[in-house]
């Protein structure tokens, strides 16, 4: 399972209709997903042989998940380690299994906002994007993803809980990874939203964990 970069600077700017659906959205008074349940039911992924933070410097050690540009965002990843930049928190995490890396993700706090921000648009809305999400090759079809995906949920709702962050966002690259990530208790959006964006609330994460 992979997951593509996210728009430019983790900004997502929305015309009119799709920011008010956005708000909208997110206020909705609705219960969690049944298969958010039932897969935040399982404890995250813990302990040292769980995804431990990327530090600068350290070793890509020969990961490949067979998309390229991940593979890139792996080792840049292992250059850099976790960063603060103008405002913007990256915090990548990797498995690592017999000296070998399995698999690793990266969070990123953001921001969706309306386009015409100067118009009475309202505030920005932080969020925290899940901005890469792979598998080694050799690990794969083993279920590393969703576990992976539930330790970066619990991540992502720390750091949002920090940045005042109202949901988790995932740009899918295609259908697979979208029936991933929907499968898994995200929601789809409209497309008047976005074409390729699903969301996660993070009240809807607290609502089946008590957190």
């Amino acid at each position: 399972m992979t997951q593509p970069a996210v728009p430019p600077n983790r900004v997502l700017s929305l015309a009119r209709p799709g920011w008010l659906l956005f708000q909208a959205l997110l206020r909705a008074p609705l219960p969690p997903p049944d298969a958010l349940r039932r897969f935040l039911a399982t404890p995250p992924w813990a302990g040292p042989d769980g995804p431990q933070p990327l530090r600068a410097g350290t070793d890509p050690d020969g990961f490949t998940c067979g998309v390229p540009v991940l593979d890139k965002a792996h080792a840049k990843a292992c250059a850099k380690g976790a960063t603060e930049e103008n405002g913007h928190i990256r915090r990548p995490y990797r498995v690592v299994q017999d000296g070998r890396p399995l698999g690793f993700y990266g969070l990123g706090t953001g921001i969706v906002q309306a386009a015409d921000v100067g118009r009475g648009g309202g505030p920005a809305i932080p969020v925290v994007w899940l901005n890469q999400l792979a598998v080694a090759r050799s690990g794969q079809g083993q279920g590393l993803g969703a576990r992976l995906l539930r330790h970066a949920i619990a991540e992502a709702a720390t750091l949002g809980a920090g940045q005042g962050a109202l949901a988790m966002l995932v740009l899918a690259i295609d259908h697979e990874v979208r029936g991933f990530y929907l499968a898994h208790g995200f929601r789809p959006v409209p497309k008047v939203i976005h074409d390729r964006v699903i969301l996660l609330r993070f009240h809807d994460v607290a609502g089946c964990t008590g957190n």
